[in-house]
């Protein structure tokens, strides 16, 4: 129970506190809009004619826009999407000339803005994952922004147009007509400053939607190939394997020799790592959670002959040595130590075998100095530390 609720803990950092930042960005950039938008729109805004729309200041919908795009990139945020990072970091980078040019600056919010962008680059490896739902929300907001454009471009040349698009109503009728190259020909452009503004419309509508499509569809499409291809998923029996969990050099030199043996093998990799990893196509892998009691269960880790806690992180390992102590007791544990400042907290978990090359070449090292042997038992102890012999039962 203990090492669940420390890994549910664990599993919200830092995409919850940094999505919640991103809130209250949003926040403090819409609330003055709260203020202004009953007083500055006009009361037929969607019937207005020019005359009227002139009053309207359209330096409010890149501002409404940036303060939606913060709130979609926060969901996105917790999904630690990539992408979904990569656009709150440039709607955060909009913050400060938005404010600049609006005339609402503000050291505060400036400062927050300053902060909550040094801490998304901070933290800019957390966000590897790829996502059906962080796509549909990127291509939401690119989407909407390509709408104001063509909405603000369309009333600002209205005059240009036969018939003239004189309100807000028209402008989105004809910048949607034009986005999709639907194209009815009711509205058409009739200087050279409309016809460009047009072709602009038409070429970012296919762009953004073809874009779209390969975000939304292609994650589906690629996921169920792999699917069919390897034939594996859920219901996939294992068991009498060994266990590996990570995606160190160690994890991937110790799966080919296990593999040339002819022994059964299965690995278990973090949705980040299972990204880059170098394995085989026919590798048994599963991706998730490395230290989710239900994602090991998934692994087999409860029948496995030893599991393997070989990633590149020391806390990591020893989630995994914890997590299979509440799973499966009996089960064999072998933790990889990466760090020598871990090495009490690793040996607190109570693996069965921990592996430390970094102490085995310092001791040699100084044993070779001071003109001290070395024998084989010497070296296993250094390398195995627990009860290597226990492996072989």
């Amino acid at each position: 129970m203990v090492v669940n609720r420390l890994h549910q803990w664990r599993k919200l950092l830092p995409q919850v506190p940094l999505a919640l930042l991103l809130l209250i960005e949003a926040l403090l950039l819409g609330y003055p809009l709260v203020t202004e938008l009953p007083r500055t729109l006009p009361g037929n805004f969607w019937h207005a004619e020019s005359a009227i729309l002139a009053e309207f200041n359209w330096f409010m919908l890149p501002r409404l826009l940036l303060v939606s795009g913060l709130v979609l990139m926060a969901i996105g945020l917790l999904l630690r999407a990539r992408a979904a990072w990569f656009f709150a970091l440039m709607l955060v980078l909009l913050v400060t000339p938005l404010l600049w040019r609006s005339g609402l600056v503000q050291h505060g919010t400036l400062a927050f803005s300053w902060a909550l962008l040094v801490l998304l680059v901070l933290f800019r490896d957390s966000f590897q994952g790829s996502s059906v739902v962080a796509g549909a929300l990127v291509t939401l907001l690119i989407v909407s922004a390509l709408l104001c454009y063509a909405m603000v471009g369309s009333l600002s040349l209205g005059a240009d147009f036969i018939p003239p698009i004189l309100n807000p109503m028209t402008a989105l009728y004809f910048s949607l007509v034009t986005m999709t190259t639907v194209g009815y020909g009711d509205i058409t452009p009739h200087t050279d400053a409309a016809r460009l503004f047009t072709l602009s419309i038409i070429i970012l509508g296919i762009t953004v939607f073809a874009a779209a499509l390969s975000t939304l569809v292609g994650p589906m499409l690629n996921s169920s190939m792999q699917r069919i291809i390897k034939g594996k998923g859920r219901k996939m029996k294992r068991s009498g394997h060994f266990l590996i969990v990570g995606a160190s050099p160690l994890a991937h030199n110790l799966y080919e020799s296990l593999s040339q043996r002819g022994l059964k093998v299965t690995v278990l990799l973090s949705p980040e790592s299972a990204q880059q990893h170098s394995l085989p196509d026919d590798a048994d892998i599963v991706v998730g959670e490395t230290s989710d009691t239900s994602v090991l269960k998934e692994a087999g880790a409860e029948l496995a002959r030893s599991v393997l806690a070989l990633g590149g992180d020391d806390a990591d390992n020893a989630f995994v040595v914890l997590a299979m102590k509440d799973l499966a007791s009996d089960v064999r544990t072998v933790v990889l130590l990466n760090d020598n400042r871990h090495l009490e907290k690793i040996k607190r978990c109570q693996p069965d075998v921990l592996i430390a090359p970094q102490l085995l070449g310092s001791e040699i090292l100084a044993r070779l100095l001071n003109g001290e042997t070395m024998d084989k038992d010497t070296i296993t102890d250094l390398l195995l530390q627990g009860n290597p012999a226990k492996l072989s039962d």
